[in-house]
Order: structure tokens, then C-alpha cells, then sequence
């Protein structure tokens, strides 16, 4: 006759004695300031008091004289409108010669703009095809991102100094460029030049963006060698060195605004505590995914 007791006391000595090992105060702490500090940084994205002056330029409110050849070119624009503000500014600007001007007049999306899409795609590409002398900054932001927020006055300085080049300023929620500009993020910046666009991955500040946006200026982006597109690549390194005496001089009448952005740390703070949170937030998922992966083993072990 089997001893049932005995057989429950054998099962009572084979279970494993679990202890609980009690969290220490300070990574308790550690535990909840990591959270509370990831929970506040993620609600500034919605909160638009920022220390920087928002712009408020957009496509509806840019004025008269904005078009001299001295003021800078920064626009608000959407997909559709990016293309109709582009033409319209060509065909407008004193500094366009006769023939962009007839071609952006009589191009069929100057007056066909609902049905551009069905056949141009991919509007950097066709325009830098049509318009190879001309430089194009595309800035994608998002209203409520506080570090787009600390990015465009610094941009609309940068725009000052280049007047030659048209700043467009795109939100990303009212994107369908975001493909064609490589942009995943906010704020992003890509320089778009002859079928070629660059996208900006070196610091956010001042003067790293003007000496950025002095080096594409300055590159040739051709690759062919006939004797014709020789002269008019020559014609365009004449015309790109005029262009920089006019970025040298505009430089040394701003050289202020350096001196300004640099009194200003427009890089936050909170990316750095972000960061931190992050980590931290990833260090005790993997934790926790390791202890449930070391109790599932000691479980197969028990059976």
C-alpha cells in the first residue's frame, strides 16, 4: 500500500523555494524619474511655448517686396502649392532671365495643376531637370515639434544670407514629398540642385547650415564632358563664382547673426534627457524580456 503522505511531502521538497529579491531605493528612483521624465518630454511635442520666436511665414501672407532681389525667399507650402508658388515666383522675380521666365509662363502645370501628379510623380526631380540653375532648401517640420520650433528662426537668418536660393518651408503632416527628399524626421533639410538632392545630417545651428548650404552652392553636379556642356559648365562656374562674391559679401554684412545664434543654445537640453530616458526605458524592457527567458528555461529544466 503506497503512503500517499509521503508521496506529498517528496512533491513539497522538490518544489523550488522562490524569493523574491526586494528593488533597491535608489533604482527605484532611478525607475520612475526615468518615466516621468520620458512621459514630460513626449508631451512637449504638443506644447508650442518654446524660449524660440515661431515663424509665421507662410504662402498667404508674404509681402510685396519680398520679391526684390535683396530679400530672402521663404515660403509655407504644400505638396501642390510647392510647385505653383515655384512657377509663380520664376515668372515674377527680377532676377529670372527671359527664358525661364517664357518657360515657367508656358509650361501646361502653370495652369494644369490638379492633374500634375498624373504626370510628373516626382516633383524634385522634374524641376531640377527644368530648372538646373537653380538651388531649392527644402525644410520639412511639424508644427507641434519643439525642436522644429527652435530650428526655423535660425533657418530664416540662413535665408538672408542666400537670396539666390528659394526656401521652401513644408509641413510634414501636409507632405507628399517626404519620399522624394529622403525626410523621415523633424525638422529635416535637403538641398536640391540638377536631379541631385542632399539631405542635412551635420548639426542644427547657424553656421554649420550657412557653410552646408556654401559648399552645394559651390559643387558642379554635371558628369558629362561634350564640348558644349564644357562652355556652359563654364558659364556656370563664372556664374557660381559671382554667386559667391554675393555670399561673401551678404556673409560679411551678416556676421551678426553668427555672433546672435551664437549667444543662443537653440539645441535643447531635453534631447539629451530624452536620450537617457530611452535607454533606460529599453535597459528594463530587455530586463524584463531576459528574466521571463531565464524562467522559461528553469521551467523546461523542472519538467
Amino acid at each position: 500500500m503506497i503512503n500517499e503522505n509521503k508521496i506529498d511531502r517528496d512533491k513539497d521538497l522538490t518544489k523550488p523555494v522562490i524569493v523574491k529579491k526586494k528593488r533597491g531605493v535608489t533604482t527605484t528612483v532611478i525607475h520612475y524619474t526615468a518615466l516621468i521624465l520620458l512621459l514630460f518630454l513626449l508631451l512637449t511635442y504638443n506644447i508650442k511655448d518654446v524660449d524660440a520666436q515661431q515663424s509665421d511665414i507662410s504662402v498667404n501672407n508674404i509681402p510685396e517686396q519680398q520679391t526684390n532681389e535683396n530679400d530672402n525667399q521663404y515660403y509655407e507650402a504644400q505638396s501642390t502649392k510647392l510647385v505653383q508658388d515655384l512657377i509663380a515666383n520664376i515668372s515674377t522675380s527680377p532676377k529670372s532671365d527671359a527664358t525661364l521666365k517664357k518657360l515657367a509662363k508656358s509650361h501646361p502645370i502653370y495652369t494644369i495643376l490638379p492633374n500634375y501628379y498624373q504626370i510628373h510623380p516626382n516633383i524634385v526631380e522634374y524641376l531640377d531637370s527644368k530648372f538646373k540653375h537653380l538651388y531649392f532648401v527644402y525644410v520639412l517640420y511639424h508644427p507641434d515639434c519643439a525642436w522644429s520650433q527652435h530650428l526655423l528662426p535660425i533657418l530664416l537668418d540662413v535665408s538672408k544670407q542666400y537670396p539666390n536660393i528659394t526656401f521652401f518651408q513644408i509641413p510634414s503632416l501636409k507632405l507628399k514629398l517626404r519620399k522624394q527628399i529622403y525626410a523621415k524626421t523633424t525638422p529635416s533639410l535637403a538641398f536640391s540642385a540638377s536631379n541631385f538632392v542632399h539631405k542635412y545630417t551635420g548639426p542644427k545651428n547657424f553656421d554649420e547650415i550657412s557653410k552646408w548650404i556654401q559648399e552645394k552652392t559651390t559643387h558642379n553636379y554635371t558628369t558629362t564632358t561634350s564640348s558644349e556642356e564644357i562652355d556652359s559648365n563654364n558659364n556656370n562656374n563664372n556664374n557660381n563664382s559671382s554667386t559667391n562674391v554675393n555670399n561673401e559679401n551678404s556673409n560679411l554684412e551678416n556676421t551678426t547673426l553668427s555672433q546672435q545664434h551664437q549667444d543662443y543654445k537653440y539645441t535643447s537640453e531635453k534631447s539629451y534627457l530624452l536620450l537617457f530616458s530611452c535607454c533606460y526605458v529599453i535597459f528594463l524592457i530587455g530586463l524584463a524580456i531576459y528574466r521571463l527567458f531565464i524562467q522559461s528555461i528553469r521551467r523546461m529544466k523542472q519538467d
